[in-house]
Formats: structure tokens, C-alpha cells, sequence
């Protein structure tokens, strides 16, 4: 039981403060971002020495060093290429001002959204010459799933319908694509600033590890990769003192709450030809990121010039860490080749960014990825080894080609098959059980099942299945009798031979072969 605080006013003082406090943070950014307007306004008159408001390339380079690196950005940041920068071209250079306050670019990911927001408006009557219409939130839904069934289920109604009110808008429909194609996170919320930078949202989500979309303090400073001051680091973001950082507060912890794709890009192009090559790419690509280089030419070099614009290098996954694409995939079927339902990273989001992503990489439009278009563990077949009883004699005995998984090897009695499980490539969950000689060699298929043991005179396999029912079950060697147990799991013959033990749930039950009768 909480008792009433014993100084009120200095409790409404405190609220008082932070609400302030708030109120003044608010109006410092204003502040700094008018402030930064007029820093840019006044360097650009300065530059434009005819006042004719555009820059030549004569203009920009005075007092500009290193040369080439200013020609560079010259050629990067004159977005319509006439060989001038506007005022608003200029505001973009990151040699200009900090990069929170740069001017707006062109996003190419926006682009993306612009395409599938006018086929959706073609779909439905010209929505666009009728922004006023209202749709079905459950029918716009509906049809967005079964557009995209093979590669998206279905998405929660508030991304489509964050008011609730069973309608989708125009501007909500569009702002519901942003948010597959990750420009949003599911709230809404920007994870694409306008100057160019992205939030580094996989690690927002590594360090959330509870995932209740804050991070606490314990969380910050052992998660989040920080130095010796990261303790000081989160105080120092930690806006509203509550001993958690919220998104927006992730957002401004300098050097990790935000990444800058613009600034990764100019510190690549070595040659200062305003275009990244593989070779730079691979050159400036930190380590830990490099497996995402794999695939980038030619699945992101979209005119085929072999090099990399600024454009088509912020579509590229190692621009956009918006989720961990650098983890590496597993290849559960064990056929060679990622498919778009392996194609896949936790959490779980932005169904139409994984789709871009996999189409681009799946280079010989195969409809799968090989390891050469995008790294994942290639599954090689299961292998069975023996050794000697002191642990000497290692080697090989057998390789079982076009199986994912083998195992569960069980000798029969008298020394001279083995029983085992495995399963077949391209058919989880079917695994069956073959007998081979102890020399290796051409297993024989007995029937569906796992976990083999002989019986005492080598005749009977006991097993598990799970079909065509769940339970244990008694097979012959040849496959052609078979009994159901009971209802249980990891069967095990008793030494004499007479009884089988299992288990069933928490409970351990006997069967007895000759009189058929269980017992818990």
C-alpha cells in the first residue's frame, strides 16, 4: 500500500519542472533546425557570388577542401544534373550542416511506395482523383493478403486501420505500404528520416530483449554496444528520467540510434566518382556486415553499370539495417537453395521490403537463392561414424545422400545391422526408419517412424510415429506387421525382452509383449 507523499506542492513543482523542461526541449530543436535553415541560407549567399541563387561548380569548390572530395559531392548532390546546386541541393551536402538539420533527398524506397500506391489507385476506381473515398478496412485487408499470399499472412488491422473505425483512408493505405516496405515501423512511426538517414532499428530490437518496446536501463548498458560511458550515454538521452529509453529517445543516441547511408556511401567512394564499385563496396563494408555484399551487384546495380549510385546503394540491405539481415539463414529442407519462406528474419515485419529484397538477390529469377546470390548454412547430408571402444579407429562408414537428418543409430543384437531414422529432403516431419548392414551401406526403408530399438531376437523394431497415429509402435524387420502400442513416446525394450517402457505425458508406462497389458 502506497502512502500519499508528504509535500505535494514540491511534487507538482517537480511535474512542473519536467513539463517545462519538456517545453523547452521542444523549443531548442526548433530553435536549432531554424537556426541551421539560416547558417545554410547565409553559406549559400556567400557562395553565390553572381546572386544569381545557384551554384556553379567554380562557386562551390571556393574554400572547399579536398578538392576531389568537394567535386564529388558537386556531382552527388546536383539531383536534376544540371551543373548547378539550387539552395535546396545544397542544404543536402553533408559538409554543409550537421547531418539531424541536412535538407531532404529523394528516398528510392519512397519511389517503391509511389509505384504500388498507383496500381492500388488504379484498382479502385482512380482513388487518387477521389482522395475522399473510404474503403473497407477489413476488404482492403483481405485483398492485400490474397495480392500477397505467397509471401505475407495477414498483416494486424491497426497498420491498415490505426483510428479503428473500420475505414481506410488515402493517406492511411499509403502510410499502410510504407509500413511493409519498413519506411515505418508498425505504429507508424518513421524509421526513414527525409535527409537520408535510417533508424537502426535491429539493434532497437536487440536491445529490447523483453520486447516491450522501451528500453531499460540493464537492457541500454548491456546491449546496445556502447563504451566505458554508456551509462552516461542513456542519462543523457533519458528525456523524461523514467530509467527507459522510449524509440524516440533511441533515435537520438548519437552514433547507434540512427545511421546515416549518405555518409557510409561518400566514405566508400575512395576514387571520388561519386558512384561505389564492388571493390569499395567489400573495402568499406565493416566486417560484420560483409556477407550482405554477396548479391548487391547485380541485384542492386539496377541500370547493370557495374557500380553503385547513391540511389541504388540506399536500397541495398546493409543501407537499411532495419532488421538483422545479416544473421545467417539455415536452409531447413537441405536442398542447396534459400526459398522466400526460409527467407526470413526476427522479428517477423515488413513483408514487402523481405519480397524486394529476395527478387533482387534471386539474380537467375530461379525463384530461390543460391549461395551465391545470399549467404545461409548449406545443409550437407547427416554422416555415420565408428571408433573403436577406447576412442581410437575415427572413420567414416556411411554418407546417406539426398537425406537432411539421420540418426538414432540402434545395433542389433546380434552385430550386424543397424536401425536408424531419417528424414528425406523437401519432407520435414516424414522421417523413417532403415535397416543397414553394420559395414554401411544401402539402408533399406522399413516403414514411417523414429527412434529404433531391437528387440532381443533382432525381429521387431519398437518406434515412435506420428502418423498415420501418434504413439508407440512394434514394426517387423521386413515392414510388413505393425502394431500400435498406446498413446507415448521414446520406447525402450527391457533387457529380457518382455516388456517395452515409454513414456506418455509426465507418466512412465510398461507394456508387457506376451499378455498385451499396460501398466503405469
Amino acid at each position: 500500500m502506497h502512502s500519499s507523499p508528504r509535500h505535494p506542492c514540491r511534487v507538482a513543482l517537480f511535474l512542473m519542472v519536467i513539463a517545462v523542461s519538456a517545453d523547452v526541449a521542444r523549443g531548442l530543436a526548433a530553435d536549432d533546425r531554424k537556426s541551421a535553415a539560416e547558417r545554410v541560407s547565409q553559406a549559400f549567399a556567400k557562395a553565390d557570388r553572381n546572386s544569381d541563387r545557384q551554384l556553379t561548380l567554380e562557386e562551390f569548390l571556393v574554400d572547399r577542401a579536398p578538392v576531389e572530395a568537394a567535386k564529388r559531392d558537386f556531382l552527388l548532390f546536383d539531383q536534376d544534373a544540371d551543373d548547378a546546386l539550387s539552395l535546396a541541393e545544397f542544404s543536402t551536402v553533408p559538409t554543409v550542416v550537421e547531418a539531424e538539420h541536412r535538407g531532404p533527398l529523394p528516398d528510392p524506397m519512397q519511389a517503391l511506395v509511389n509505384q504500388v500506391m498507383s496500381a492500388l489507385d488504379k484498382s479502385l476506381n482512380n482513388w487518387n482523383e477521389n482522395p475522399q473515398v473510404e474503403v473497407d478496412a477489413s476488404a482492403f485487408i483481405t485483398a492485400f493478403t490474397k495480392r500477397f499470399e505467397k509471401y505475407t499472412s495477414q498483416p494486424p488491422d491497426r497498420e491498415a486501420d490505426p483510428d479503428g473505425n473500420g475505414k481506410v483512408t488515402r493517406d492511411e493505405a499509403r502510410r499502410f505500404l510504407e509500413i511493409q516496405f519498413g519506411v515505418r515501423r508498425g505504429d507508424g512511426k518513421l524509421l526513414r528520416e527525409p535527409n537520408g538517414r535510417v533508424v537502426n532499428y535491429m539493434l532497437y530490437l536487440h536491445v529490447d530483449q523483453n520486447r516491450n518496446d522501451k528500453l531499460e536501463r540493464a537492457e541500454f548498458i548491456e546491449r546496445s554496444y556502447g563504451d566505458a560511458n554508456v551509462a552516461k550515454e542513456f542519462d543523457s538521452v533519458n528525456a523524461n528520467g523514467d530509467d527507459s529509453l522510449s524509440f524516440d529517445e533511441w533515435c537520438r543516441v548519437p552514433g547507434r540510434g540512427v545511421a546515416d547511408p549518405i555518409m557510409e556511401f561518400r566514405q566508400m567512394d575512395t576514387n571520388f566518382d561519386a558512384y561505389v564499385d564492388p571493390h569499395e563496396l567489400l573495402a568499406g563494408t565493416p566486417d560484420w556486415k560483409k556477407p550482405l555484399v554477396i548479391g548487391v551487384f547485380p541485384g542492386f546495380d539496377l541500370n547493370r553499370d557495374g557500380k553503385l549510385s547513391l540511389p541504388e546503394y540506399r536500397l541495398t540491405m546493409q543501407a537499411n539495417m532495419i532488421l538483422p539481415w545479416q544473421t545467417l539463414q539455415a536452409d531447413p529442407d537441405g536442398d542447396g537453395t534459400l526459398s522466400f519462406a526460409e527467407f526470413k528474419f526476427e522479428p517477423m515485419q515488413f513483408p514487402l521490403l523481405r519480397l524486394l529484397y529476395f527478387s533482387r538477390l534471386d539474380a537467375n529469377s530461379s525463384g530461390n537463392l543460391d549461395p551465391k546470390e545470399f549467404p545461409f548454412t548449406v545443409k550437407v547430408p547427416d554422416e555415420f561414424f565408428v571408433m573403436n571402444a577406447d576412442g581410437t579407429g575415427w572413420r567414416s562408414l556411411f554418407l546417406f545422400e539426398g537425406h537432411s537428418a539421420c540418426g538414432s543409430p540402434a545395433v542389433s543384437p546380434d552385430g550386424q545391422s543397424i536401425a536408424f531414422d531419417a528424414w528425406p529432403l523437401r519432407q520435414q516431419g516424414a522421417s523413417s526408419l532403415y535397416v543397414m548392414s553394420i559395414d554401411g551401406g544401402n539402408p533399406r526403408q522399413i516403414c514411417s517412424g523414429m527412434m529404433p530399438t531391437w528387440s532381443k531376437d533382432g525381429q521387431v523394431l519398437a518406434c515412435s510415429r506420428n502418423a498415420p497415429v501418434f504413439g508407440v509402435w512394434l514394426v517387423d524387420i521386413a515392414g510388413d506387421k505393425q502394431e500400435r502400442v498406446d498413446e507415448g513416446w521414446g520406447a525402450q525394450w527391457s533387457p529380457d525382452g518382455t516388456t517395452l517402457a515409454f513414456t506418455q505425458g509426465a507418466a512412465l508406462k510398461s507394456y508387457d509383449i506376451q499378455t498385451t497389458t499396460l501398466k503405469t
